[in-house]
């Protein structure tokens, strides 16, 4: 069996593995939509073993949903997913992307991510689910420009 891992956009057949692995890290799944939409996979031998996604609000992404499986943390699956997000993304014509972490903070701002206040944030981003009522309001808000 090959043991290269292959990063590609979602299938609507992924739903479950993907929901699965974001509850298993206790992050949200309640407004994932099925259609994964702007949603990448990482797979080894088929089986999930990361994933990321983004919501478009015009020329804002909203990153979420980065989870890698803790049997492959530290590997760079989640760089691979990170950069291969920021790729479609900037085909999609996203200038700004952002998103909300109460744990990578760091990590975030090794990829060029700052800090910011969150009543900063465009009108667009601060309605969308993720922002209003699915992440808490101690989570930290952080943005990239798409340059």
């Amino acid at each position: 069996m090959s043991q290269t891992i292959v990063v590609q956009p979602a299938s609507q057949t992924d739903y479950f593995s993907i929901t699965d692995l974001l509850s298993a890290q206790k992050l949200p799944i309640e407004d994932i939509s099925r259609d994964l939409r702007h949603f990448f996979v990482a797979k080894k031998n088929e089986k999930i073993i990361g994933t990321i996604g983004m919501e478009q609000y015009g020329e804002f992404g909203l990153l979420r949903s980065m989870a890698t499986d803790l049997q492959f943390r530290n590997q760079g699956i989640a760089s691979q997913l990170v950069e291969e997000l920021f790729r479609h993304a900037k085909k999609m014509g996203i200038r700004t992307m952002f998103l909300l972490t109460e744990t990578a903070e760091s990590y975030f701002l090794k990829k060029g991510f700052e800090t910011m206040k969150r009543e900063e944030a465009p009108g667009a981003i601060r309605q969308s689910t993720e922002f209003s009522h699915v992440c808490p309001s101690s989570a930290v808000l952080m943005k990239k420009e798409m340059v």
